[in-house]
């Protein structure tokens, strides 16, 4: 059995400066999508244990409720990273009206 050890204080302390009501008046865009970026890695480390048995429970084909928390964070992070870092891979319709690309880390990290 892998020990589930996410309740750890680091992912709140984390994702705390990410919440809605406090990114309202955020500051510039550019700066802001880094921050979140620096911000979420702690929070996945901390995670790593859940991401394992998501990948235990697609390994083992029982597929359950870590294997969709996992699917859907990973996707989330790894589109989130490569919107940050090669967002001329992305067609314009998946851009914003100012031309970036939407990031989610701040969902990653929830």
């Amino acid at each position: 059995m892998i020990k589930n050890d996410t309740k750890k204080p680091a992912g709140k302390a984390f994702t705390g400066p990410m919440h809605p009501e406090i990114t309202r008046h955020r500051p510039r865009a550019g700066q802001w999508d880094e921050a979140q970026l620096v911000l979420s890695f702690p929070v996945i480390y901390v995670c790593s244990s859940f991401f394992a048995r998501a990948w235990l429970s697609v390994m083992t084909w029982n597929l359950n409720m870590f294997t969709l928390v996992g699917l859907s964070t990973g996707v989330a992070f790894l589109f989130s990273l490569a919107g940050l870092l090669l967002p001329g891979m992305f067609p314009p319709e998946f851009k914003t009206h100012h031309g970036a690309v939407a990031l989610y880390f701040e969902a990653t990290t929830a």
